[in-house]
């Protein structure tokens, strides 16, 4: 798992159902309910309050896939 998941941000780690490692340079989540985020290679925690946001307003459930890269 993305250190910064599990310490920061407790909300996006509790839908979290595998975390894989790409290029040892970034991740790609992917949540239950068959959501899949591709995170940045720098800025993972930038991405993360974003993709927390857009979970907490009901926004992320629109997409399959989102690109956060």
């Amino acid at each position: 798992r993305p250190p910064a998941v599990t310490a920061l941000y407790p909300a996006a780690s509790r839908r979290l159902e595998r975390a894989d490692r790409r290029g040892d340079r970034r991740w790609t989540l992917r949540l239950n309910g068959g959501l899949v985020v591709h995170l940045p290679e720098q800025g993972e925690d930038y991405a993360l309050r974003q993709l927390v946001r857009l979970d907490a307003s009901g926004e992320a459930r629109r997409f399959s896939e989102i690109d956060l890269r």
